[in-house]
């Protein structure tokens, strides 16, 4: 009878020491599954930049925003100037044959900073040849629109000097009366192939009607 009495706090024992029985195999597979994670989670967080980075596909003929700030940002670099062939009417109604040149003087994680002007007869209105700074949007830096409201209107692609381009059309109107309908190149975040800048809504007897079509695009080393 006593020799029983010792079997009962041995048996306690051998079940709680740890290593022992079945635990052994359920403790390998949770540390696998453990292991197994965390090499996955890094590969999952260096993706995810790039995809927000680079450009997007769209389905052909499908209609949607085709850049976003991330994407605007990653792609226009500092020394980039874009050329545009520019034709139509000034807010007085005269006519107007130029070219018109951005170029990009400034550029950070949040802001970038542009200076444009006509070429063959440089304006000198205030600001004409300033630097413009505006933070990253989803928009072109170099026709930027105060508080932005949009429509999408159709996927087109059309020809200009610089080449042919596949663009989502959008009309933009913003809060101080600008109006534009721009022309999004698909695979090239921060440049419109072609913009037709409209008279400002909050001026009166304003009759501008521009065409820029996107002539050249180059960076300074």
């Amino acid at each position: 009878m006593p020799r029983i009495g010792l079997l009962a706090p041995l048996c306690t024992l051998l079940l709680v020491v740890p290593g022992c029985g079945g635990d052994k195999k359920t403790d390998k597979k949770a540390d696998d599954k453990k292991a197994e994670a965390e090499v996955k989670a890094p590969e999952q967080k260096a993706d995810a930049p790039d995809e927000k980075a680079g450009p997007k596909t769209l389905e052909p003929g499908k209609v949607e925003l085709p850049w976003t700030f991330e994407r605007v940002s990653g792609s226009i670099e500092l020394g980039t100037t874009v050329t545009y062939a520019l034709a139509g009417k000034d807010a007085k109604g005269k006519d107007v044959s130029d070219r018109y040149q951005c170029k990009v003087k400034r550029a950070s994680k949040d802001e970038v900073g542009v200076s444009c002007n006509t070429l063959d007869k440089p304006s000198k209105d205030k600001g004409a040849g300033q630097v413009a700074v505006s933070g990253w949007s989803e928009w072109s830096p170099f026709f930027s629109v105060e508080k932005p409201e949009y429509e999408l209107k159709a996927r087109e692609t059309i020809t200009v000097p610089a080449g042919e381009f596949d663009t989502v059309v959008a009309e933009i109107k913003g809060f101080f009366g600008a109006h534009q309908t721009v022309w999004m190149i698909v695979d090239k975040p921060g440049l419109y192939a072609k913009v037709n800048v409209l008279a400002n809504a909050g001026a009166e007897g304003d009759q501008t009607n521009l065409v820029y079509e996107l002539a050249e695009v180059k960076v300074e080393e």
